[in-house]
């Protein structure tokens, strides 16, 4: 993300951007990224999650990100409430979105011309159902790195990838993958 302070004004966008929009933004972590980061004045962030949306509210308020809002909204169902938007980014959320043909028409829609969609996306299987190969060579490559790259938030190695099954992701999170 930090590259979007030099790529931005390449392509015809200047920093601070003043009008921006954030897709999924859950607890609004990326917005908050990217106003320290200069890259943003000014963004609203949308997400379908009203406690995602309640908690980014609460951690701009706190941080004093004045720049930033957030607001709840089913992506499927509804488009920005706003447009002429200079800079519209979706970062690791789109794959939870079903409609993305509308979706992706909406973000258009409401961008300003010449104003950038930045996308940085999961691609992969739904569901995240890799093949016993992928698995395979996935857990291989864990074991081959050392240990301290294989430690997980809790003190634990992770030397293992593990499928779940598709209703366990269902029952995670339904708009997962």
């Amino acid at each position: 993300l930090n590259a979007l302070v030099t790529l931005l004004p390449q392509l015809g966008v200047g920093v601070p951007v003043s009008k921006a929009a954030s897709v999924c933004c859950g607890s609004g972590a990326v917005e908050r990224h990217l106003h320290m980061a200069g890259v943003v004045k000014n963004c609203i962030g949308y997400d379908l999650s009203s406690d995602a949306i309640e908690q980014a509210k609460k951690l701009a308020k706190d941080g004093n990100y004045d720049g930033l809002k957030y607001k709840i909204c089913d992506l499927d169902l509804e488009g920005f409430d706003q447009d002429g938007f200079d800079f519209i980014i979706a970062n690791q959320a789109v794959h939870h979105i079903e409609s993305l043909e509308s979706v992706f028409d909406n973000i258009y829609a409401s961008l300003r011309p010449g104003g950038i969609f930045y996308l940085d996306e999961y691609v992969g299987p739904n569901r995240f159902q890799w093949t016993d190969i992928q698995i395979e060579e996935m857990s291989n490559w864990l074991q081959s790195l050392p240990e301290k790259y294989t430690l997980t938030i809790d003190g634990a190695r992770k030397l293992f990838v593990a499928r779940a099954t598709i209703q366990e992701m269902i029952d995670f999170d339904p708009s997962e993958a």
